[in-house]
């Protein structure tokens, strides 16, 4: 680990020496001005109190350089997810979705520089309690300390066996890098070294990596340090210790799968029958419906969609819930209601029986065929504790000729937080602990050739593509068919295919797939009369009858008149109108300077006199 922060500080030293050298002095030392500003040191003391809240205190160096600034802004997360990889970082992307959030109660007690000296400071909350510490009318510059002082209830949460208070201890808000983030937490007495487990994060928001150091120190603190934080990066700590430390009532119960318990058999054409157990303990969660999502896409080089069939689901009393099902070409959703209406809560186990009717392949040139499930999807909303699985092939292979593979996280690609054992000929077993939320384990089993009949991919072209629902067999795509080629992977024999599309009558064809076929077949579904009507009639008749309206409107409202011979522009009023009436004409009114004009131009044609009078400027006619 401290390898790897050495690699980091070399790097970014290498690389801030040559954009030195090849920028100009200018863009040099606007380059070195923008990131001067940083924070040299965040030390974080947490106290977890023995009535279950927990008293933070913070000591931040923050170097403005010679910025003129008026403070910081500090956010702190208000909403979290807390659970534990037991131990482990196991999660490669999930995230909580949002049950198993818990918004705390904080209290700011104080904000004061290194002295004691209180500062001005403004809160807001949002999704973040805001701290604005300045004043508005009074700059600063170079070193400041800051001391923020806050109590947080409901935060630590309690899991099976064990207690955690789970904190973002920077949040992830600075826009200026972080040198150094320390934290440290001490408990009350009860819990001992043995008992007591530590973790960090480093990075931005829901950031798995680990660049940072957590320790242990005895059975009541832990410490923990990253360096280098850039921007918008933050340190995340998680502390385990022993339960009944603190009242029941002050901690937050998040949901959890406890066990994960699956049988599953495959039959001789690659069919999988599968029965999970899952015991689920709901916490301060009490949803009406469950939704438990089973991952059908498959494949190694190329997908194919696997049609599921559910047979039941019933609770830890044995009633069967009614639950609703759909396929569609990348999930299968199982829709999963409480008893008699009600909501579920404490906790319960729920078994879900099905069928996955094919899922075998070929592996490469080798000797070996093999079969794979994602046994538990990847939309949990919660922590899984444990998951194992019982897997039984047909008889026809021996120990030597089997081995298995397990994967787990988001994407499904780590295989070194899992277990498999090969029990003998025809049993394979895996484990998996402490799968984070949005996680799962996917397995695979590699037996001898013709231990089973390989099934066939079969891929449907439609037309028209957009709408069309295919059904295969009792497989029935409940989305529409949005992906053209539909690619299905199913068990040999003769399988009735059905496509329909609104519009369209229905088509029917039948194909008979053989092990190991890939077939395509294309289905090109007739249009119905009022289809035809509405879709090629309409619109021609519309257009049509649209271009005769425009055709008459235009004859008889819309031609030019028909001309006169040559039209001479004139630049001057015609002889037999005065210029009071081309005035009048002219403004659709009579003003004062039409009647002047008529005047004169009655005098100038000798109707009226216009003479001056007396020794006043007046004129009288």
């Amino acid at each position: 680990m401290k390898f790897q922060h050495t690699k980091r500080n070399l790097f970014v030293l290498i690389a801030i020496f040559g954009l030195a050298l090849i920028l100009p002095g200018n863009a040099a030392a606007k380059i070195s001005g923008s990131y001067g500003e940083h924070i040299e040191k965040f030390d974080s003391e947490i106290s977890v109190q023995s009535d279950g809240s927990v008293l933070v205190t913070e000591r931040i160096l923050y170097d403005f350089t010679s910025y003129d600034r008026h403070g910081i802004i500090r956010y702190i997360p208000l909403h979290y997810s807390p659970q534990n990889d037991n131990n482990t970082s196991t999660s490669f992307g999930g995230s909580a979705l949002g049950i198993n959030e818990v918004t705390p109660k904080i209290t700011v007690r104080s904000v004061t520089d290194e002295n004691g000296v209180p500062y001005q400071f403004k809160e807001t909350r949002y999704s973040y309690l805001s701290l604005r510490v300045g004043d508005p009318d009074l700059t600063i510059s170079g070193e400041r300390w800051y001391v923020i002082t806050y109590e947080i209830d409901g935060v630590v949460a309690k899991h099976s066996g064990y207690d955690e208070l789970f904190w973002n201890v920077t949040g992830n808000g600075w826009n200026v890098p972080i040198n150094k983030a320390t934290a440290t937490i001490s408990i009350p007495e009860g819990s001992s070294f043995e008992e007591n487990y530590s973790l960090c994060y480093t990075g931005s928001s829901r950031s798995k990596q680990q660049l940072c150091e957590a320790i242990v120190v005895d059975g009541q603190t832990f410490t923990y340090s990253a360096t280098n934080l850039l921007s918008y990066e933050g340190l995340t700590i998680s502390a385990a210790f022993a339960s009944d430390l603190l009242p029941e009532k002050s901690l937050f119960r998040p949901a959890r799968i406890t066990n994960y318990d699956v049988q599953a058999t495959v039959e001789q054409d690659t069919a999988i029958h599968v029965v999970e157990t899952i015991d689920i303990d709901f916490g301060q969660y009490k949803p009406k419906e469950l939704e438990r999502e089973l991952l059908n896409v498959f494949g190694r080089n190329d997908s194919y969609t696997l049609p599921i069939k559910l047979h039941s689901v019933t609770d830890s009393a044995g009633n069967e819930l009614r639950a609703r099902d759909f396929d569609d070409l990348y999930h299968h959703p199982i829709y999963i209601p409480a008893a008699s209406g009600k909501t579920f809560s404490g906790t319960d186990q729920i078994t879900i029986d099905y069928t996955v009717e094919a899922t075998g392949w070929q592996v490469g040139s080798s000797n070996q065929d093999s079969v794979y499930w994602n046994v538990t999807g990847i939309s949990w909303p919660m922590p899984i504790e444990q998951v194992d699985v019982r897997l039984t092939i047909p008889e026809g292979s021996t120990l030597a000729q089997n081995s298995g593979e397990c994967y787990i996280g988001y994407s499904l690609y780590a295989n070194d937080h899992c277990t498999t054992e090969l029990v003998n000929g025809t049993t394979f077993t895996y484990n998996a602990s402490n799968l984070a939320a949005g996680d799962g384990l996917a397995v695979a089993a590699n037996f001898a050739r013709g231990t089973v009949v390989l099934p066939a991919d079969i891929s449907i072209f439609t037309t028209p593509d957009n709408g069309t629902k295919v059904t295969i067999g009792d497989w029935y795509d409940s989305s529409g068919l949005y992906a053209n080629p539909l690619k299905l992977r199913v068990s040999p024999g003769t399988h009735s295919i059905t496509a329909s599309s609104p519009g369209y009558y229905d088509l029917t064809t039948s194909v008979t797939l053989e092990s190991g076929d890939d077939k395509t077949v294309t289905l090109d579904l007739r249009m119905t009369p009022p289809n035809i009507f509405w879709t090629f009639i309409v619109p021609w008749v519309t257009i049509a009858l649209s271009a005769s309206l425009l055709l008459f409107f235009w004859w008889e409202r819309g031609r030019d008149p028909k001309g006169r011979g040559t039209i001479i522009a004139e630049y001057e009023p015609p002889d037999q109108l005065s210029p009071g009436a081309l005035g009048v004409i002219y403004n659709s009114k009579v003003n004062k300077l039409d009647i002047t004009a008529e005047i004169i131009h009655l005098a100038v044609n000798g109707y009226i006199k216009i003479k001056k009078s007396g020794k006043n400027p007046h004129l009288s006619v």
